[in-house]
């Protein structure tokens, strides 16, 4: 009795060589696509980090220098009010004396950018401005109303430093009581202006666009009480409109003394608005500083040598798995040949088969011998 065969089932999948490359092709090709894009992903954070801390150290800057300008005003403050023939001169109240003593001081303190040399004296009435060695033909108004540091500096009895808004705008000031014998007798005051000059010194280090905007305008009621104190690289009048246009959530953070940034895709700009105290601690000021960041030119060079490094790898990687490819198949599609000669005992003819990879080879030969 004969057994019949049972058929053998179609195979649902053919699984060629070709399909297996190209398998690997891709997925060479996804992960080289892959790996551009984390590159080119990490490139950019790297970039915008590096952005982060240009601007904070932009701000670390400027509150450096306004807090050295301040510094640099009390320690020639207090060796003033501690010099003894100042002192004498000064209880005198003989003003052409003090006059006569200070003034080599002064000659050296207008040669480093010091703009302010004032000696006060309380009165009944109030505080009296007694010389101001810059202006000496300038005395005898009360500075009571106006200028509360000095105010502060005598009833405390102790030496009052920071930013304060005067007649003649915003300075950096130090204002020290003098004491004759254990008695106040008045108080000296050294200042230099906040204004262009400063910006200006700013600008050699950080070019670009700067401007000083007093957010506390009108709350003093003086001929410069301005809301644009001081501008480099644009006029007043653009500066007013920028301040203009601050909104109310960054002058929040502003008067909370918070240093706030933004960049502006649009024209590759940063604004940079850093809060200033003045001497009791308020921020009624900020710089504002706007520059041309190099960033956005850095993304769009990492973008494209991105690409450029995928689209290298991809068409190597293609050429690559080509080339292997061909060295299996074509001593595969050989072999097939003899083998089908072999089947027809066409053993006269020599093989004569090219393999570049050993693995085949070995097989070649081995058909051979």
């Amino acid at each position: 009795m004969e057994i019949a065969e049972k058929p053998v089932k179609n195979q649902r999948f053919k699984y060629h060589l070709k399909g297996s490359f190209f398998s690997v092709l891709l997925l060479i090709q996804v992960l080289l696509i892959g790996l551009s894009l984390v590159f080119a992903d990490l490139m950019i954070r790297n970039l915008r980090e590096g952005e982060e801390r240009r601007t904070g150290n932009i701000t670390k800057h400027i509150q450096n220098e306004v807090r050295h300008r301040i510094y640099r005003s009390v320690l020639v403050t207090l060796n003033v009010a501690g010099d003894r023939e100042t002192v004498e001169a000064f209880r005198k109240q003989d003003r052409q004396e003090l006059l006569r003593v200070v003034t080599p001081t002064w000659k050296q303190l207008e040669a480093h950018s010091i703009s302010q040399f004032h000696f006060h004296i309380p009165t009944n009435q109030g505080i009296v401005s007694f010389l101001r060695v810059h202006k000496p033909d300038i005395f005898g108004e009360n500075l009571s109303a106006y200028r509360p540091l000095v105010v502060k500096a005598q009833l405390d009895k102790k030496t009052v430093s920071g930013l304060e808004q005067g007649k003649s705008g915003y300075g950096f000031r130090a204002c020290a009581p003098v004491f004759y014998r254990d008695q106040l007798i008045g108080s000296v005051e050294i200042g230099s202006s906040f204004s262009e000059k400063f910006l200006q010194y700013l600008e050699k280090d950080y070019g670009g666009k700067w401007s000083v905007v007093n957010l506390d305008r009108g709350v003093n009621t003086l001929t410069e009480d301005k809301m644009i104190l001081g501008t480099v690289n644009l006029t007043n009048d653009e500066a007013l409109t920028s301040a203009h246009h601050v909104p109310d959530e960054i002058q929040k953070l502003i008067k909370q003394g918070t240093p706030y940034h933004h960049i502006d895709r649009s024209s590759e700009t940063v604004s940079l608005f850093v809060p200033l105290a003045n001497y009791a601690g308020d921020f009624g000021l900020y710089m504002h500083y706007e520059y041309h960041t190099q960033m956005y030119e850095q993304i769009r060079h990492v973008i494209r040598l991105s690409v450029l490094i995928c689209f290298i790898g991809l068409i190597l990687s293609g050429i690559i798995l080509l080339i292997l490819y061909r060295q299996v198949t074509n001593p595969i599609h050989e072999l097939v040949k003899e083998t089908e000669k072999i089947r027809n005992f066409n053993l006269d003819e020599k093989v004569n088969i090219r393999a570049s990879l050993y693995e085949i080879k070995t097989l070649v030969n081995a058909m051979a011998n």
